[in-house]
């Protein structure tokens, strides 16, 4: 489906009605993971590495079946 007025794609609500832009639902989508991530999988070790956090969360992204992009404005 695509928003009449600006013709990017957006997922309809099947309860309201109302849409949501797909990249909003993904962003959302991410941002859950990698707070999921750091509550459960950080070390105290890995908080003096920021390397080894970013490592594990694009691992947990993927493995979600996520990527990461550029968002274009």
């Amino acid at each position: 489906m695509h928003d009449p007025w600006s013709g990017r794609p957006v997922i309809n609500c099947n309860t309201c009605g109302e849409y949501a832009e797909y990249d909003c639902l993904q962003r959302k989508t991410a941002h859950a993971i990698i707070a999921a991530t750091l509550a459960c999988n950080v070390s105290k070790e890995d908080e003096r590495d920021p390397r080894a956090v970013a490592e594990t969360i694009l691992d947990v992204l993927e493995n979600a079946g996520l990527t990461i992009a550029r968002a274009s404005r």
